[in-house]
């Protein structure tokens, strides 16, 4: 039951859109394909954006509070496509040499027509048609020195996520840069190097000055990746002189200390600077048998204890490295996954110490390889604080999702745990309490937003999140801790599309609240079997004189379950027409159309269908005590 891509887009056209963005409904790497029809050649379809879940969250987000959202024509040009194969080759051997443009490349098919593809079978033309023109200009070059130029002069790609060096084993040496290969002044050999770390040798190095002019080379290096504990490179000299037309050899000596040295690859550079002019030779120095790196890896946390809003241990650095990448789950029928070399999703939670998810303090998508840095100063990713003193876990994982509509996985592919203790955090709380943890589909809840403060409070102002997919809020009434003479503002709005509470309470100049009480209940139905947080963001506590009071606000978990003889649909124990009415009220309708109704899902497939009906029809006539 589930549209294509292509539909949307005509779909979305139909309705006067001009573009679309589409976001994933979990967590996850978005690669769909447009399904061609017969007869879309004649079809114009309008732009489409396809971001993660967690990007088009926040995008939705932004236009609830009614922002307006521009992007820049140019974003993050000179990274790594997520299909790119990752080095070294089987048999050893430095893997890929060299990138080049290989993506979203306007070019031409058959019949005389041109369409945007991408894959080595774009970025090969690219460096066929760069070494074409070296050629032109240097007729009598070998092919092995004219390889050696492009490699000593490639474009270097940053990660810009992290701003380090993105690994050899995806770049090569770099982006071919066709105006410094065809200038340069001299070249370097070998120009790559990859060694194992047990059987390490000097390396001989010769620099070949293919220049009018005698040029002086200072020398040095850089470890990109991987740590310098316990990798030490050494050079014969620190400067070369090679007079024209000249070469001239230097010796590298890779010194490693194995008992400090961590397991896999170290990478890094040789430079060779004229002052003017600088070429380069990648290295990988391999610690250890060849495998695949770990997903995840070298996780780190600077302290196990955090004291929230003090002036010493108020922060947590965290660090990661991810080594290997998610796989890409297939959008449409008939597709294949695919490897990629990005993560699809990083979280860092904080659980309780029996394993109970209680908040998520970091979260980034599509996460290229690489090494990534963190402090946490007590807050979650909704910028409140929300956790009391105590003994705590963090988690830092590598999740991932299976793309499955009819039946999602979402999971941990790698993850890492430590302990810590909070200190001194902030006395005043605002929770989320619930009558019941745990409601069958269609039962009505209650919850509440309870206050404990001794400081004197004056207006709260924030949003309460729930999942919408599995509750929907039927109500909200002020709290009796709000006393009605006392109050001069209590607006709400529900949002059971977004899954939202906006809540704004404004106390009269001299009124203020103290003590223990609900500034709110709230009542709300189970809808379709799951888990659901329900909890905070953006929300504040304020003074008579608008300045916010430190709070930790506190989250509730509470669980939907399957309802019994679901298809008693009006729940007067038995199954006759009435059920069949209320029934067809809701045929065809999925979970965005305003009919549908979740218990008459039967099946949970997300459409009420002919299915349904099956199984409606196969319990006509029953009746329950």
């Amino acid at each position: 039951n589930a549209l294509y891509f292509r539909d949307k887009d005509l779909n979305a056209k139909e309705a006067g859109a001009a573009g679309i963005i589409i976001y994933n409904n979990m967590p996850g790497i978005v690669s769909p394909t447009f399904k061609v029809q017969e007869g879309d050649e004649k079809k114009e379809y309008i732009p489409a954006i396809f971001v993660t879940q967690s990007d088009g969250l926040f995008l939705k987000d932004l236009i609830n509070k009614g922002l307006k959202i521009k992007f820049s024509e140019v974003s993050h040009l000179g990274t790594v496509a997520n299909f790119t194969s990752m080095g070294p080759a089987s048999d050893f051997y430095f893997k890929p040499e060299l990138a080049a443009p290989g993506v979203a490349i306007y070019s031409t098919i058959p019949n005389g027509e041109y369409a945007s593809w991408q894959g080595t079978s774009m970025a090969a033309p690219h460096v066929a048609g760069a070494i074409a023109l070296f050629k032109q200009l240097h007729p009598d070059w070998t092919s092995e020195d004219i390889k050696t130029a492009f490699m000593n002069t490639a474009t270097i790609l940053k990660n810009y996520q992290n701003g380090e060096t993105i690994t050899w084993t995806l770049q090569g040496a770099g982006r071919i840069n066709i105006p410094a290969a065809i200038s340069t002044p001299a070249i370097v050999k070998p120009y790559d190097l990859l060694l194992k770390a047990d059987n390490l040798t000097p390396v001989d190095f010769t620099v070949k000055n293919v220049s009018e002019n005698t040029i002086t080379f200072n020398i040095s290096s850089e470890i990109t990746l991987g740590g310098s504990e316990g990798l030490t490179v050494k050079f014969s000299s620190s400067k070369l002189v090679v007079n024209k037309g000249q070469s001239k050899t230097f010796t590298v000596n890779f010194v490693v200390d194995k008992s400090k040295l961590a397991k896999g690859p170290h990478e890094g550079l040789i430079w060779l600077d004229t002052g003017e002019k600088k070429l380069h030779v990648p290295f990988i120095i391999w610690n250890g048998d060849v495998e695949v790196p770990e997903k995840l890896s070298n996780v780190k946390a600077s302290s196990n204890v955090i004291m929230p809003g003090n002036a010493q241990n108020n922060t947590i650095d965290f660090e990661f490295t991810l080594g290997s990448g998610s796989v890409i789950p297939p959008t449409e029928p008939n597709e294949r996954p695919e490897s990629s070399n990005i993560i699809d999703e990083i979280e860092i939670r904080v659980s309780d110490l029996n394993g109970n998810t209680l908040g998520v303090i970091f979260a980034k998508s599509l996460l290229l390889l690489g090494h990534y840095k963190f402090t946490w100063d007590g807050r979650d990713i909704y910028g409140n604080y929300f956790l009391t003193d105590g003994k705590y876990k963090w988690v830092v994982a590598a999740v991932e999702s299976n793309n499955d509509q009819q039946n999602p996985v979402i999971q941990d592919a790698a993850k890492v745990e430590g302990e810590f203790e909070v200190k001194n955090a902030p006395k005043t709380k605002v929770s989320i309490v619930i009558q019941k943890d745990t409601v069958t589909q269609e039962e009505v809840g209650t919850g509440s937003v309870r206050l404990e403060t001794t400081e004197k409070v004056a207006g709260f102002k924030g949003t309460i999140f729930f999942n919408a997919n599995l509750l929907k809020v039927e109500s909200v009434t002020q709290g009796e801790i709000l006393k009605q003479d006392d109050v001069e503002k209590f607006d709400y709005k529900v949002d059971n599309l977004t899954g939202e509470i906006f809540v704004d309470i404004v106390m009269k100049q001299g009124h203020e609240i103290t003590g223990s009480g609900n500034l709110l209940t709230f009542s709300f139905r189970g809808r379709v079997p799951g888990g659901s947080s329900v909890g905070f963001k953006e929300s504040m506590l304020a003074h008579q004189d608008k300045t916010s009071i430190a709070c930790v606000f506190l989250p509730w978990h509470i669980t939907v379950n399957k309802a019994e003889n679901p298809w008693d649909l009006n729940r007067d124990k038995k199954v006759d027409d009435a059920d069949l009415k209320i029934f067809m009220t809701a045929f065809g309708a999925e979970p965005k159309d305003p009919n549908y109704i979740p218990l008459a899902d039967f099946n949970m497939d997300g459409i009420i269908d002919g299915k349904d009906l099956f199984v409606l029809a196969s319990h006509m006539g029953e009746t329950y005590p």
